[in-house]
């Protein structure tokens, strides 16, 4: 479980490259943290991944 949201930062990372629009960039990372939202992460997980 620990390794999972470093795998979603890597892929979240490897789209936007691939999109290299600010606009989608923006979108699929506000999505990406709703979805850790709907996770129930803690506000302590959240800011390490915002901080990495």
């Amino acid at each position: 479980m620990d390794g999972l949201p470093a795998q979603g930062m890597k892929c979240k990372a490897s789209m936007v490259e691939k999109s290299g629009r600010r606009g989608i960039q923006i979108e699929s990372y506000v999505l990406f943290l709703l979805h850790m939202f709907q996770k129930n992460m803690t506000r302590f997980e959240l800011s390490i991944l915002l901080n990495s």
